[in-house]
């Protein structure tokens, strides 16, 4: 019994050991899970804090990013305003100076045109006044024809012989020692092959002339005869319709139609309100055919009739009693000719019967 129990309290004491070895490791691992726990919280809270911080540096770094842009883009926008200002002004230049340039050009023009103009008509003038003082009357008409012809041209009308003024003779001495002999040489035969092309280019225009007044059969090269009449020659004549008889007989006059004369006749039908009346009065007025309608004549015959018996009436009680008087003998006449027509038709009605009686046959 001794041993049963000391075993018993061996048992129990082992037990106890177990429970209380197991109590212990469960709070050490309690405690540690405590302590990972608490490390994990902290970290936790220094995770969050670090994100803040950082949010609030990355928010600060945006602003300051956001900051340098606008800078940025308003350096760049203040730098695109100069230079488009600079462009702009470059272009008002450019502008300027083209309708300047413009300006220059069409007051050149229109000065030279001038210029050639007024040097034409002094040209024109001082030609008419030397001819004038020279031969002492009018000047020709041809003469004044071509002079008119070369001055609407704008061809010189005195023939340029090559000369040069003064100035022209500088520069021309000028180019001659700037440049070679040779060169020399050859500029002043360009001066007067261009005499010579111009000349040469009035020359055609006048014979141009010419040759337009003959094929055109005026001026000059025309023939009136108000001038020169010539006497009539009978002869002539005779032998000129005698070759036209010849050449060209005279057609003998066609045969009269075998037919005889008729009128042609037409009716115009249609549907009310189709325009009927209208095409009629269009094609009476631009063919001039006659129109017959029979409303038109109804009513002319009712016009008439009435105004007849007003007539009648207004002339006094004689016409009345004449009226009456060939009324009556009117209806006497009508008796009459309706008596006549059944003794007519009767007549014919007993003719028929014997023309049918002889038809029959004899076998009915």
């Amino acid at each position: 019994m001794s041993q049963l129990r000391a075993l018993k309290e061996q048992e129990e004491h082992r037990r106890d050991q177990i429970l209380a070895d197991r109590l212990n490791r469960q709070s050490l691992q309690e405690k540690r899970i405590v302590t990972q726990l608490m490390q994990i919280r902290k970290e936790k809270d220094n995770i969050r804090e670090n994100r803040i911080l950082r949010q609030k540096q990355y928010e600060k770094e945006r602003e300051r990013e956001f900051v340098l842009a606008l800078e940025r883009e308003a350096l760049e926008a203040k730098r695109k305003a100069v230079v488009e200002e600079i462009l702009f002004k470059a272009k008002q230049d450019k502008r300027k100076q083209l309708l300047q340039e413009r300006a220059r050009q069409n007051y050149e023009k229109h000065y030279q045109i001038c210029h050639s103009i007024i040097l034409q008509m002094v040209d024109l003038s001082t030609k008419i006044g030397e001819y004038r003082e020279l031969t002492q009357c009018a000047i020709p008409v041809k003469m004044i024809r071509d002079w008119k012809l070369l001055f609407l041209f704008n061809k010189p009308l005195y023939e340029d012989s090559g000369l040069v003024t003064a100035t022209e003779e500088e520069e021309e001495k000028g180019e001659g020692e700037r440049e070679k002999g040779g060169e020399g040489e050859s500029v002043s035969l360009q001066s007067t092959s261009s005499v010579d092309d111009k000349n040469a280019e009035a020359d055609d225009i006048l014979d141009d002339a010419d040759l337009q007044e003959y094929l055109q059969v005026t001026n000059e090269w025309s023939s009136d005869i108000t001038e020169c009449p010539h006497p009539p020659n009978m002869v002539l004549s005779h032998i000129v319709y005698r070759l036209i008889e010849l050449v060209k007989p005279p057609q003998p006059p066609s045969n009269p139609p075998s037919l005889p004369k008729f009128y042609l006749k037409g009716s115009f039908v249609g549907l009310p309100f189709t325009g009927k009346t209208s095409s009629l009065k269009y094609i009476n007025e631009t063919l001039g055919v006659l129109i017959l309608s029979p409303n038109d004549l109804v009513i002319k015959a009712i016009e008439v009739y009435k105004s007849e018996l007003t007539e009648r009436y207004t002339s006094g009680p004689a016409s009345l009693s004449s009226v009456e008087e060939e009324e009556e003998g009117g209806e006497g006449e009508g008796a009459k000719a309706d008596s006549v027509k059944e003794e007519e038709g009767a007549e014919e009605n007993e003719e028929k019967d014997a023309e049918d009686s002889k038809k029959q046959s004899p076998f009915e």
